[in-house]
């Protein structure tokens, strides 16, 4: 539930427990901070004024690092944050572009599901496009779920572009998109994402997605992820479960909104992405879910839960570029001898290498009159000790 008002409390100790999971693809960790129980506040220090906390930040750039590992180890070890509108532009649907990665952007709306097809784990509907969201570069996600900190620099086995980051703190932080109103009658809020080619690896951070679950005399729902291929069909549904030790699922919602006491998963912030190695992803769905009691008729149905979301990053393979070069027989006898050698480019990685690769001979200061040469239709060695690939390099070019 979405509320205006947030409870204060001492962040101290040891960095908070964290609960992670995966199910087939979909990995996702949830991070205990910033929520509050019956048995009381574990706010950070900053959630009432709405601003920035260095540790909670880093804490939750670090509810990444499950994600990360998974994609290293399958090879996707290229990332990509995604570049996101300015402050105050309307987020109901955007198209995100991926520096480095030219031909993948992917195209995020808000829906609005039935709970009937949420539930049903091969249910593909995405439900209807909805209205009212918007990118926000405040210190806070949505009812004060802590926001990322900096990411400049590449989790362990990974490479960014230069020119990419994602920033949580400072001066000009990212920005995250956030629903503004409440969903129209008994649907479930969700956010769709829509790769313009299928991926294997993509994830991002939620605030305030809420998850509970339908325990006996409580009610609740518990958050779900679809990822769907490029027919349609779902190939893995997932529910994401509370942060909450168990015997707190029965008292995060109470029979009034006084005793209504937040909890699994209520302003915290959680990363759930997928590692699908056969790359055969073509949309995600995240549907939230619902911490209040059935006790409240008026709360029961998911109606007053809605989602944010910052920092989609995109992960991909990478080429690997080897050079070799071998003297080409006969061998030069004598001062003065022409000699002549070939140089292979390969390409030995998970992608292919684009058009624009290149390879620079350093030569001897002895040696004089140089030229280098290959297929006219491959590389442009127009440079005399350079060439330019014209093509994609998937396997060798070679260059004398």
């Amino acid at each position: 539930m979405a509320i205006a008002a947030c409870l204060i409390g001492a962040l101290s100790g040891p960095s908070p427990v964290v609960a992670a999971g995966t199910d087939g693809p979909t990995i996702w960790s949830d991070d205990v901070q910033g929520t509050t129980t019956k048995t009381g506040s574990v706010f950070g220090s900053k959630c009432a004024s709405g601003s920035a906390n260095a540790v909670e930040e880093s804490d939750t750039l670090a509810l990444m690092d499950d994600w990360a590992a998974a994609a290293v180890s399958a090879n996707f070890t290229y990332l990509s944050p995604a570049v996101t509108p300015a402050d105050d532009v309307s987020g109901d649907s955007a198209v995100l572009s991926f520096p480095g990665v030219s031909d993948v952007s992917v195209t995020v709306s808000r829906r609005q599901v039935p709970p009937a097809n949420a539930t049903n784990p091969t249910d593909a509907s995405t439900g209807a496009l909805s209205n009212n969201a918007k990118f926000s570069d405040s210190a806070r996600l949505q009812d004060c779920a802590p926001r990322p900190a900096d990411l400049t620099s590449a989790p362990a086995g990974m490479l960014m572009p230069s020119t990419a980051s994602f920033s949580g703190l400072g001066a000009t932080p990212a920005t995250f998109w956030n629903a503004t109103t409440f969903p129209a009658g008994n649907q479930l809020d969700a956010a769709l994402f829509e790769f313009s080619r299928p991926v294997g690896a993509f994830g991002l951070w939620f605030g305030d997605l809420e998850t509970r679950p339908p325990v006996t005399g409580g009610g609740g729902a518990l958050a779900i992820v679809k990822l769907l291929d490029s027919a349609g069909n779902v190939i893995q549904s997932t529910e994401i479960l509370p942060d909450e030790a168990s015997i707190d699922d029965s008292v995060c919602g109470g029979a009034a909104q006084s005793t209504d006491n937040l909890g699994c998963g209520n302003q915290a912030s959680r990363f759930i992405g997928f590692v699908e190695p056969t790359e055969s992803v073509a949309s995600m769905l995240v549907i939230v879910g619902e911490d209040d009691s059935c006790a409240q008729a008026s709360q029961c149905d998911g109606i007053t839960e809605y989602l944010s979301w910052i920092g989609p990053m995109l992960a991909e393979p990478q080429p690997d570029l080897t050079v070799t070069k071998t003297l080409a027989a006969p061998a030069p006898q004598a001062v003065g001898d022409p000699v002549s050698w070939t140089i292979t480019v390969s390409n030995i990685g998970q992608r292919h290498a684009a058009a624009g690769w290149s390879v620079t001979d350093v030569f001897d200061s002895g040696v004089s009159g140089v030229t280098l040469s290959g297929n006219a239709t491959e590389v442009d060695c127009s440079a005399i000790t350079s060439c330019v690939g014209l093509m994609q390099l998937d396997e060798s070019d070679s260059i004398t």
